[in-house]
C-alpha cells in the first residue's frame, strides 16, 4: 500500500509537470484549470496517504522551515492586501509550487524517482524544443492555436508565449541533463547499455541547446553561461572532473561563446543593446549602450526601489506590484508592465525585508544541502541530481534579474520539484535523517491538505473558467453579439462573483452600446445604458480600486450619461493614480474641448505631448488648439 501511495504521487507529480507546460506555462489564466484540478488531485492524494498508511517518514531538512513561513506570511499578507483577485491568483500559484515541494521533499527521495523525472523532462525539453525551432524557422506566430505577439516573430517560445519564459525553462533542463551526462555512470549498466544512454541524453542535449539558441534571449546565453560555469565549479570541489579538466573546459565555454558571438542572429541581438564606439579613445569608452533602459527595464527597476523604498518590512501584498507601480513608473514608460522584469525586486516590493529574508534563508539551506551531499561520497545519480539541480536554480537566479522566469508557474514548479527531491536526499539517505511523521502532525498536515485541495480544485478552477467565460464574452462583444456576451458574463458572476474584470467587461459592453445608440430618438437608450455601464464600472473600483483603466472608462460613461461632475471626478481619480499615463491626460484634454475649456484642455494636450511626443492624434489636437480661436 505504500509503495501504491508512493507510485501514485510520482505520477501525479509528474502529470502536474507536463500540464503545467501545455497550458502555456500556466500564464494564461483562461486555460489554467488543468493546473489547477491536477494540483488538487496531488494534494488529496498525498492527505490520503498520511491518513491511511502508518507509519510515514519524511527527510528532516532545516529548508522546509523557510518554506513553510514563506507560504504562511504570503496567506497572512494576501488576507490583508487590498486587492483580492491578483492576490488570489498569485496564492493560487505559490501553494502549488509549495505542495510539490513538500510532496518532493518528503515522499520522491528514491534513485526511481529522480529517473523518471529526469527522462520526463528531457522529453519534455525535446518537444518544446522541436516547436521553438521550428517557430525559429518558419517564423510562424502561432503557439498552438493561439496567436502571440507580433515582436516575437522569428524568436522561439514553444508553449510559451515569451520566449525568455522557454529559454528559462531549457536552462533548467540542459543543467540536470548537463550534469547526469557528465556524473552519473551506473555501474549496473554493461558498457554498451551506458554508451547508448549518454548518447540519448546527448542528443536530447543538443535539442534543447538549440531551442534556447532559438529563443534569442540575451540574458538566457549569459544565465545559461554563468550556470556552465558554476557546474564546473561545483564538478571541481566534488572532485567529480580534475582541476585541469575543469581549465579546459572553461576554455571551451570561452571559445564556445565567441564562435556563438559571429552568428548573425546572436550578433544582431546583442548589437541592439551595445555596439563597438568607432570614434574610440583612450578618453572615451569602446563600447557603446544603444538602448541604456534595457528595453524599458531599468526604469522598472528604478521605480520598483522606490516602492521597496517606501514600504521596506512587509511589502504591498500579493498582486499589487503591477497596479501601484502605475504610480511610481517612470515618464518615458507609457507601457503597462505586470512584471517589473526582475524577480529580486519584485519580490522586496511586493513581501518587503521579510520575504527577503526568508527566500534567502531557503536558499543558504538549498545549497548547504548540495555542498554536503557533493563533498561526502554518495552515489553518482545523488551527485549528479543535486549539482544539476543547484546549476539550475543559479541560471534561473541570474536570468531572474532581467526576466521574470519566477513568476511563470510551470518554470516554478519544476524548480521547486528539484530542489524538493534534492532535500529529500538528506545527507545520502542517511536513516538518521528519516523521521516519523507524529500522529498528531499528521492528521494536521492532512487537513491543510484538504483546504488546500478545496482552494486549487474549487477556487483556483472557478477563477480559471470564470476568466475563460469573459474571453469568451469580450469575442462576443467584438462581433456586437450583444446578448451572448451578456450570458457568457453571467456565466463568469456566478463562477467568480469577486472578479473586477467582469464587471469591468460587463461596463465596457454598455459603455459601447451607449456610444453606438447616437440618434435623437436613441437618447433614452444611449442613458440607460450608460448608467448600466457606470454601475458595472464601479463594481469592478470596488475589487479594484487601482485600475486607471476602469477609471477612464468610467469617466466615458458619465460623459455618455451627461454626468459631467461625476466625469470630472473620476478623470481626476485617473490621473492621481496613474500620473504619467499619456493616454490618460489625452482623454482628459478631450473632455475639456468638449466643454469648451480651452485652457484646460491645452494644459492637457501639452502634458499628453510631452509624454507621447510621437503620436500624430495628440499632436494634432495640440496644433489645432494652439491656433486663435
Amino acid at each position: 500500500m505504500r509503495g501504491v501511495f508512493n507510485v501514485a504521487l510520482l505520477v501525479c507529480t509528474t502529470i502536474l509537470l507536463v500540464v503545467a507546460v501545455m497550458v502555456f506555462g500556466g500564464v494564461l489564466l483562461p486555460y489554467a484549470a488543468p493546473l489547477y484540478l491536477t494540483g488538487a488531485a496531488l494534494a488529496l492524494l498525498w492527505a490520503a496517504k498520511l491518513f491511511l498508511i502508518e507509519p510515514v517518514s519524511w527527510t528532516r531538512s532545516p529548508m522546509h522551515w523557510p518554506v513553510l513561513g514563506f507560504a504562511v506570511y504570503a496567506f497572512v499578507r494576501y488576507l490583508t492586501g487590498t486587492i483580492g483577485y491578483d492576490g488570489r491568483i498569485e496564492l493560487l500559484n505559490l501553494s502549488l509550487a509549495v505542495l510539490v515541494y513538500f510532496v518532493a521533499a518528503t515522499t520522491l527521495r528514491r534513485d526511481r524517482d529522480r529517473t523518471v523525472l529526469v527522462l520526463t523532462l528531457a522529453l519534455l525539453g525535446f518537444f518544446q524544443a522541436v516547436h521553438g525551432l521550428w517557430q525559429f524557422t518558419s517564423k510562424s506566430n502561432l503557439v498552438f492555436h493561439l496567436d502571440r505577439h507580433f515582436q516575437y516573430q522569428g524568436r522561439a517560445s514553444g508553449a510559451f508565449f515569451n520566449p525568455n519564459h522557454l529559454a528559462g525553462f531549457l536552462e533548467i533542463i540542459l543543467a540536470v541533463l548537463l550534469a547526469h551526462i557528465v556524473i552519473h555512470w551506473s555501474g549496473a549498466r554493461r558498457l554498451q547499455q551506458q554508451t547508448l544512454h549518454k548518447l540519448l541524453q546527448f542528443y536530447c542535449a543538443l535539442f534543447v541547446l538549440a531551442g534556447l539558441y532559438a529563443t534569442l534571449s540575451r540574458a538566457a546565453w549569459i544565465s545559461f553561461g554563468t550556470g556552465v560555469v558554476a557546474f564546473l565549479l561545483w564538478c571541481w570541489y566534488s572532485r567529480d572532473l580534475s582541476p585541469r579538466v575543469v581549465d579546459v573546459a572553461l576554455g571551451v565555454v570561452l571559445i564556445v561563446g565567441l564562435v556563438l558571438l559571429s552568428r548573425p542572429s546572436l550578433r544582431q541581438r546583442f548589437a541592439d543593446t551595445f555596439t563597438l564606439n568607432p570614434h574610440y579613445t583612450f578618453e572615451t569608452s569602446a563600447v557603446e549602450v544603444r538602448d541604456t533602459t534595457a528595453g524599458g527595464r531599468t526604469l522598472m527597476w528604478k521605480s520598483t526601489w522606490q516602492m521597496v523604498r517606501d514600504h521596506p518590512w512587509f511589502g504591498l501584498g500579493p498582486g499589487m506590484w503591477r497596479w501601484i507601480h502605475l504610480a511610481y513608473r517612470d515618464p518615458r514608460l507609457q507601457i503597462r508592465p505586470e512584471y517589473a522584469h526582475n524577480d529580486l525586486l519584485q519580490l522586496g516590493a511586493q513581501y518587503g525585508s521579510v520575504g527577503w529574508l526568508l527566500a534567502a534563508t531557503a536558499l543558504a539551506f538549498f545549497f548547504t544541502q548540495v555542498a554536503c551531499l557533493a563533498r561526502q561520497s554518495h552515489s553518482s545519480s545523488e551527485r549528479a541530481f543535486a549539482l544539476g539541480t543547484a546549476t539550475a536554480v543559479t541560471a534561473l537566479l541570474v536570468h531572474s534579474l532581467a526576466d521574470f522566469n519566477l513568476q511563470i508557474p510551470a518554470n516554478a514548479l519544476l524548480l521547486a520539484t528539484l530542489m524538493g527531491m534534492t532535500i529529500a536526499m538528506g545527507r545520502g539517505n542517511n536513516s538518521r535523517w528519516r523521521s516519523t511523521w507524529p500522529r498528531a502532525a499528521k492528521w494536521t498536515t492532512g487537513l491543510v491538505l484538504i483546504a488546500l485541495a478545496w482552494f486549487l480544485g474549487w477556487c483556483g478552477t472557478r477563477t480559471a473558467l470564470a476568466s475563460r467565460a469573459v474571453q469568451a464574452g469580450n469575442d462576443a462583444r467584438a462581433m456586437f453579439h450583444w446578448d451572448i456576451a451578456l450570458d457568457h458574463y453571467a456565466r463568469a458572476l456566478r463562477l467568480d462573483a469577486r472578479s473586477p474584470e467582469v464587471y469591468a467587461a460587463i461596463g465596457e459592453l454598455y459603455r459601447v452600446r451607449s456610444a453606438l445608440a447616437d440618434a435623437p430618438s436613441e437618447e433614452s437608450d444611449r442613458r440607460r445604458f450608460a448608467r448600466e455601464a457606470m454601475d458595472a464600472f464601479r463594481r469592478a473600483l470596488l475589487l479594484n480600486p487601482y485600475d486607471s483603466d476602469t477609471l477612464l472608462r468610467l469617466a466615458s460613461a458619465c460623459e455618455l450619461a451627461a454626468d459631467l461632475p461625476q466625469a470630472r471626478a473620476a478623470y481626476d481619480e485617473a490621473l492621481r493614480m496613474d500620473p504619467q499615463n499619456g493616454f490618460a491626460h489625452f482623454r482628459r484634454g478631450l473632455f475639456h474641448y468638449r466643454n469648451n475649456e480651452r485652457a484646460s484642455a491645452l494644459e492637457a494636450f501639452t502634458k499628453a505631448h510631452q509624454l507621447l511626443p510621437a503620436d500624430p492624434t495628440i499632436n494634432l489636437h495640440l496644433k489645432a488648439l494652439s491656433q486663435p480661436e
